[in-house]
């Protein structure tokens, strides 16, 4: 074969044993260090490399800035210091969302949850749907609860406000979309409909309990405030 010829059927080749290859085996890491302050990295283990050995994939991984590679310790073990460096910097605010980036956030919010089970049972979905995300940035404007500054979309006093009375509940958190998904998966693998029905009913009756009390509050408070950026 010729050279690129060759290239073509490695490829090939390899896409194929991949296909049939062992599944690659991973754990999420977070390793906490102490030695008179605390230092924590967060990462993954490859624990089994699977198809990813096929073409080496592994070391793409090391080289993952986002989600690096851990080595492997155990619990209490001493570690020596190799390096050191003392760096001096200033922390930045996030950028302001424009309409394209919340959107983006919306569709890979699940990305953010730490629990695995979760984040996988978000793997698709995100908040929202393809067809309603658009719909739920329009009504949070029309809600007076953002505006719009050119391309970028700020919080009015009134949004900062309710974000105030629900952001520690739990639906503000993508971690409940991720529940509601995975349970939606056992059904779907012959779970009871019934008792999950039950577990909806009992949770949307405590939430709207919640947020009538802390809306009577809110509403005081807002009839104080004109709403403004």
């Amino acid at each position: 074969l010729s050279k690129d010829h060759q290239a073509v059927f490695d490829m090939v080749a390899g896409r194929m044993l991949e296909a049939f290859h062992q599944e690659c085996l991973k754990e999420i890491t977070k390793i906490t260090i102490e030695s008179g302050s605390v230092f924590i990295a967060n990462g993954t283990v490859i624990r089994s490399a699977g198809w990813r050995s096929v073409f080496n994939e592994t070391e793409d991984e090391k080289k993952d800035e986002e989600n690096p590679a851990l080595p492997k310790v155990k619990v209490g073990e001493l570690l020596p210091i190799v390096n050191k460096v003392l760096l001096e910097k200033q922390t930045k605010p996030k950028p302001l969302y424009n309409e394209a980036s919340l959107l983006k956030a919306l569709e890979t919010s699940g990305k953010e949850i730490e629990d695995e089970e979760l984040r996988y049972a978000m793997k698709d979905s995100g908040l929202g749907t393809p067809a309603t995300r658009a719909a739920i940035i329009e009504t949070l404007l029309t809600r007076e609860y953002i505006t719009r500054d050119k391309r970028n979309l700020i919080p009015t006093t009134k949004g900062l406000a309710v974000y105030e009375v629900v952001k520690d509940k739990k639906i503000a958190q993508a971690e409940l979309t991720g529940q509601w998904e995975k349970r939606l998966e056992e059904i779907r693998s012959g779970a009871s409909v019934t008792d999950f029905k039950a577990e909806i009913a009992d949770y949307t009756k405590t939430i709207t309990q919640e947020l009538l009390l802390a809306g009577a509050g809110l509403s005081a408070q807002l009839a104080e405030v004109p709403v403004t950026v």
